[in-house]
């Protein structure tokens, strides 16, 4: 049961800082005024797989 927990609490912190990284790209494009429409889209994309084939 800890392997699991230890697992799941892994997972949880590398998702929070891919959204922290990917959020760095966000805003420092945003300050070099780029045009931003979508946060976050492309990986979102690269999760929800099975709806793109």
């Amino acid at each position: 049961m800890e392997i699991i927990k230890t697992i799941f609490y892994f997972a949880i912190t590398i998702g929070i800082l891919v959204l922290v990284h990917e959020f760095g790209h966000f805003i420092a494009a945003k300050l070099s005024k780029m045009k931003v429409e979508v946060f976050f889209h492309r990986i979102w994309d690269k999760v929800n797989w099975k709806e793109n084939w």
